[in-house]
């Protein structure tokens, strides 16, 4: 009896982490994860307009892939694995002993779009807007308390060189980027931070991943697109594998309930 609860506890569980709102879509999503050359941006003017030029060389080269229908730059990305990862602290204005760690996200004006990301409060900023701070829910939660906070200022970020208070022009919903038990951290996203020389490509696309491969090294080899791949994957797949140790889990234990009813109906258990 114990085993078949533990059995049914792991099929609820399973079916629970499957079904879960990741708060984006990756239907027909693909993406591209460049070599990093070790290139680090910054939020300054020049580095945003050197940011928006090299998407917008690479996007127009990608659009012309038989298939591919949008494409988006960002890091972190759903399933992803950044090689950088860095984590920032603000006190709120009402409680300046407090510190809440917050993290970053580069995200061009297209990746809210592609990944479905629901705003729920706000704009996200056209490319080159600057309205102000995109957060997370979480974020505006830690620091105000409440999720409507378009307009309130977002205290500026603790350290050196980081961005003066600014006003939030948006909020998005949480995310579950690594993992559907992991949610994301308080987030800002940008369209320009250090971590831009790390973007990830993001396509919308049902080509199979073999064709868009060809297809990507074509224009490599071309000098059309100027990037080393390092990973090709759809995120819907890469979930599937993360899932992998618990269906493993469940196996064992419905493999386990299922030994424990024989050997009840044989009588091994008095």
């Amino acid at each position: 009896g114990v085993v078949a609860c533990v059995a049914l506890g792991f099929v609820v569980h399973l079916q629970d982490l499957r079904s879960r709102d990741l708060g984006y879509s990756t239907e027909d999503l693909v993406v591209i994860g460049p070599s990093f050359d070790g290139t680090v941006f910054s939020s300054d003017p020049a580095d945003a307009e050197r940011t928006r030029v090299r998407r917008e060389r690479q996007r127009q080269v990608l659009m012309q892939i038989p298939g591919v229908e949008a494409v988006a730059f960002g890091a972190p990305v759903p399933a992803g694995q950044v090689g950088m990862t860095f984590s920032f602290r603000l006190s709120p204005p009402d409680r300046p002993d407090q510190e809440i760690s917050v993290a970053f996200a580069s995200a061009d004006s297209a990746y809210p779009d592609l990944l479905d990301l629901r705003v729920l409060h706000g704009h996200w900023p056209d490319a080159g807007e600057a309205a102000g701070q995109v957060i997370s829910r979480a974020l505006a939660e830690a620091v105000f308390g409440h999720a409507d906070v378009v307009g309130e200022v977002l205290p500026a970020l603790q350290g050196p060189g980081m961005s003066e208070p600014k006003p939030v022009a948006a909020v998005v919903e949480n995310v579950f980027f690594a993992h559907p038990e992991k949610p994301d951290d308080p987030r800002i996203y940008s369209e320009s931070t250090f971590l831009s020389g790390n973007d990830r490509i993001l396509l919308e696309t049902r080509q199979p991943l073999d064709t868009l491969r060809r297809e990507l090294d074509r224009l490599i080899e071309a000098g059309e697109l100027e990037i080393e791949i390092e990973h090709l994957y759809r995120p819907r797949d890469r979930f599937r594998e993360l899932l992998a140790p618990d269906r493993g889990r469940l196996y064992l234990s419905m493999a386990a309930a299922a030994t424990a009813l024989a050997l009840a109906l044989f009588g091994f258990y008095g």
